[in-house]
């Protein structure tokens, strides 16, 4: 039972919601069947981990059931129960954490049970909830959609009377969700493009582009997201202008999905553009990641990635910012996962000491550290040996030390079970071309070696630091 499907949904119950399942089952309500209590009484005892071998099916029937032979149907059975309890259980919290949930599930229910006038009651009051929302996403168009339609089409309502209105907004309310989600799919197949050569045919994207040019008062949803699908086919700077523009003056007219959406858009096009050699564009994405720091729009669940920690701290660097990356290090580190949180941060700290070229503190600080994930240790030990090297350049007495200490590294390369063959090779390459810099600087080379060497280095492409390299030549 210890890997089973009751055990994954039991492990991912906080303590007061297994606590609370007791009360459901215990309810007779829910439950009348007092193996399925005794199961869980059993169970409890290895919340939250469900490991060990008591928990194998023989040793728990002989505990529900002393004296009776093991019967496996009768388990299975059991078993089959008590995991439809468990997804009753879970549509129960959900319906008492979302109370937009329950109220429409009320209305429902009234639709068909209910009076017409306490049904009226209800559905107004709802309707008005969505209506209120500070923003229009693909979810209110489709509430209001479904709303509009549960009134019209109840068998009470007067259609002659009040149909005109109620059929205008429906469709209006259609309209609006068939654009927003041609246009939120339109911009998805157009960035699956980028990375996989497929063709996904998109009927009507350009005559809803058509629609959207003719209407007078488009909602700020629809508007951004046919900007991002032109953006997403040209790359034109002027439409990302537009696109920026329009979304930081009215980003709070939008749902918290939506902003990170966008945000997400407009980060990924300056990140490209910047890569391309457009200094200003990462000086742009540096601000969106800093705006989506204080928005909060880059957190999940109160956490953030550690790719978003790093890649935050190393473009500031890479713009010169060491203040504010270094107070961004302290402030936010916390915010990462506890299982690469220490990692993380020895990474981008390391980086921000090697660019302050305090070689000193980043060897006492982060030289004997030990790494949980392979992945940060190499980038780690690429920026120690940058940084050796280039005291080297200061005092050609550390020749020996940093010989030592690329041969140390490539035993580790070629020991490390953890590191990937790729991976592995990609810095032992590093490592080979270092070396070879390291002897330009002691013996006389011409101009032809140096460039020879330049050019090899630039033809390998997932080389560790060639840029570096590069310059060092």
């Amino acid at each position: 039972m210890q890997h089973s499907k009751i055990a994954v949904l039991l492990k991912n119950l906080e303590a007061g919601e297994f606590r609370l399942l007791a009360k459901y089952l215990k309810s007779p309500f829910f439950n009348y069947s007092t193996a399925i209590i005794g199961l869980y009484d059993y169970l409890r005892k290895f919340y939250p981990e469900f490991e060990g071998e008591a928990l194998h099916r023989k040793k728990v029937f002989r505990k529900l059931f002393p004296g009776e032979e093991y019967n496996d149907k009768k388990m299975r059975n059991l078993l089959h129960e008590f995991y439809n309890h468990l997804e009753q259980f879970l549509i129960q919290l959900h319906i008492r954490s979302e109370d937009f949930t329950a109220k429409k599930l009320l209305v429902e229910a009234l639709a068909k049970r209910g009076s017409y006038d306490t049904f009226i009651d209800k559905h107004r009051d709802l309707r008005e909830e969505v209506s209120q929302r500070p923003y229009r996403n693909l979810e209110t168009f489709a509430e209001l959609l479904s709303l509009e339609e549960q009134y019209y089409f109840h068998p009470a309502t007067n259609k002659l009377d009040q149909g005109e209105k109620s059929l205008t907004a429906i469709l209006e309310n259609l309209d609006n969700y068939f654009i927003a989600s041609k246009l939120r799919l339109a911009n998805e197949v157009a960035t699956r493009r980028r990375v996989v050569k497929q063709e996904i045919e998109m009927r009507f994207t350009e005559e809803v582009l058509q629609e959207l040019k003719g209407r007078k008062d488009v909602p700020v949803l629809l508007q951004l997201q046919a900007l991002n699908y032109q953006l997403n086919r040209s790359s034109e700077e002027p439409l990302y202008r537009e696109l920026k523009e329009i979304f930081l003056e009215k980003y709070e007219h939008l749902s918290f999905a939506d902003q990170q959406s966008l945000l997400f858009q407009l980060l990924n096009y300056a990140v490209r553009r910047g890569n391309q050699g457009e200094l200003s564009f990462l000086a742009e994405a540096f601000d969106f990641y800093w705006f989506g720091l204080e928005k909060k729009l880059l957190f999940e669940y109160g956490k953030l990635t550690d790719s978003t920690y790093t890649n935050i701290a190393f473009l500031g660097v890479k713009l010169g910012k060491l203040d504010k990356v270094e107070a961004f290090i302290a402030e936010h580190t916390q915010y990462l996962d506890e299982t690469v949180r220490e990692d993380a941060r020895m990474l981008a700290l390391a980086n921000l000491l090697y660019h302050r070229k305090d070689y000193e503190e980043l060897d006492r600080t982060i030289g004997n550290t030990r790494f949980v994930n392979a992945y940060y240790q190499l980038r780690v030990r690429v920026i120690l040996l940058r940084a050796l090297y280039e005291s080297f350049l200061a005092d050609d007495s550390l020749y020996d030390l940093v010989q030592s200490k690329l041969e140390a590294f490539e035993k580790f390369l070629r020991r490390n079970d953890r590191i990937s063959s790729m991976q592995a090779r990609n810095h032992l390459d590093f490592v080979r071309f270092l070396k070879q810099v390291m002897k330009l600087k002691q013996v006389m080379t011409n101009k032809a070696e140096k460039e020879a060497l330049r050019e090899k280095i630039k033809s390998y492409s997932n080389l560790p630091g060639k840029n570096w390299l590069l310059d060092q030549v």
